[in-house]
């Protein structure tokens, strides 16, 4: 079973990554509506424009597919066991939109027993797999049993997007997701070639995007992600999340955040989760957990997050033969590494 497993992936990579589907040049005008909203809109605007997305995203960790988002219809549901989770929706009002919401890591009021095996997941995507260079780890033992064709989470997003792609050609895509949901929603817009796919991720972890895009050897446009996030947020990292537009939610200070931070830098989200009564994991609760995102985008009595437009500076490839890959290139040859795995 797992052999022919791994042989979908195979057939199933190599139509995602070279049946694109041109854009018909339309798709910054279908989302346009939601860009500005979200960019210089009211908080009336934004509400009703991020709302939606919002909850998207969080039916994509409950997997509630019966919960009714008014003005769209969930049209597919993509699952892997104990692997990538995500659903599509189409506008009711336009038909011209889809939005696809990727599933984050799944832990506190969002956990449902899959935490590490998400973990996993990030890890593979920002160390193992792509080999960063400012953050190498390596795969930790504990995710070592995981084959990894099963924590490729981002080759698992594109072979649902080519399903997606050969049901409606012609749509205009915006991805969306919360934490590691968002960093898959906003390498797959940045790193769209022949379509202008669209992002509105909720608070990336990674965030260190354009690292993961730059090792992978992929052209990238971040002009259509669109990144909010909680000011005092530990997990999105303000030295490399410049991309795209970046909007922030401005309040008060958490003094859990405070004392966190007060003589390091907020560790990373795997430490802070084995210790959630500590300073930083009552941070982790107060600026990154979606149920705080959630509040904050519909309480009335918060602001509409301030954005800023970044400037992205080219990183360097993490090695010089990387330079001349092409994406499929790129992709197919960690996907032959990934079938090592026993």
């Amino acid at each position: 079973m797992a052999a022919l497993l791994k042989c979908f992936f195979l057939v199933a990579l190599l139509g995602a990554t070279y049946n694109y589907v041109e854009c018909n040049g339309t798709c910054k005008e279908t989302w346009k509506d939601v860009t500005n909203a979200i960019k210089e809109g009211s908080k009336e605007s934004f509400v009703n424009h991020v709302g939606p997305l919002a909850q998207m995203a969080k039916t994509a960790y409950t997997a509630n597919t019966g919960e009714e988002i008014p003005g769209w219809q969930l049209v597919q549901e993509f699952k892997m066991i104990n692997g990538l989770y995500a659903l599509a929706y189409q506008s009711e009002t336009d038909s011209n939109k889809l939005v696809l919401a990727f599933r984050g890591i799944r832990f506190g009021d969002n956990d449902s027993g899959g935490t590490e095996d998400d973990l996993c997941a990030r890890f593979y995507l920002m160390d193992a797999g792509l080999e960063c260079s400012d953050d190498k780890r390596g795969l930790p033992e504990s995710c070592k049993r995981i084959p990894g064709w099963v924590l490729d989470y981002l080759n698992q997003a594109r072979i649902f997007i080519a399903q997606l792609r050969a049901t409606y050609p012609d749509e205009c895509f915006l991805y969306t997701g919360h934490s590691l949901g968002a960093t898959l929603s906003s390498i797959l817009s940045a790193t769209s070639r022949s379509f202008e796919s669209h992002a509105v991720s909720f608070a990336p972890s990674p965030s260190n995007v354009p690292q993961i895009v730059t090792n992978l050897g992929i052209d990238a446009d971040y002009s259509r992600v669109i990144t909010l996030f909680d000011q005092y947020d530990g997990n999105v990292d303000l030295d490399t999340c410049k991309y795209g537009i970046r909007c922030r939610f401005e309040g008060p200070e958490p003094e859990a955040c405070a004392t966190c931070i007060a003589d390091k830098p907020f560790p990373d989200i795997s430490e802070v989760l084995a210790d959630m009564q500590s300073p930083c994991g009552l941070c982790l609760h107060h600026t990154h957990f979606f149920s705080h995102i959630l509040k904050t985008i519909n309480d009335e009595g918060t602001q509409r997050p301030q954005c800023y437009e970044q400037d992205w500076v080219q990183i360097p490839f993490a090695k010089e033969d990387q330079k001349e890959d092409t994406v499929e290139r790129r992709l197919l040859d960690l996907l032959l590494k990934d079938l090592q795995f026993n």
